[in-house]
């Protein structure tokens, strides 16, 4: 079992990366900091993961929290790159 735990959450860290290249990508279309925190979209996507989780029997509140933390590092990430850091 903790083989199979250990391999999941290797292909979630991995999965997390592909995520990071595809806003790294997505950063070049944007045109100013709105753009980038975009809070009505972001809260159209915590919604939507909120859904997400009560279709797979999660708790909506964890899947939220795991989502907000993943967006905030995205954001703070791209905001650091557009200032050249």
């Amino acid at each position: 079992m903790r083989r199979g735990i250990d391999a999941l959450d290797r292909e979630l860290v991995a999965m997390i990366g592909r995520r990071s290249r595809y806003v790294r990508a997505a950063a070049a279309f944007k045109k100013d900091e709105a753009a980038v925190r975009a809070p009505e979209r972001q809260r159209a996507m915590i919604e939507e993961r909120r859904r997400w989780a009560e279709e797979e029997d999660l708790s909506p509140e964890v899947i939220e929290a795991l989502f907000r933390r993943l967006i905030s590092y995205f954001v703070d990430r791209e905001m650091e790159d557009r200032k050249g850091g």
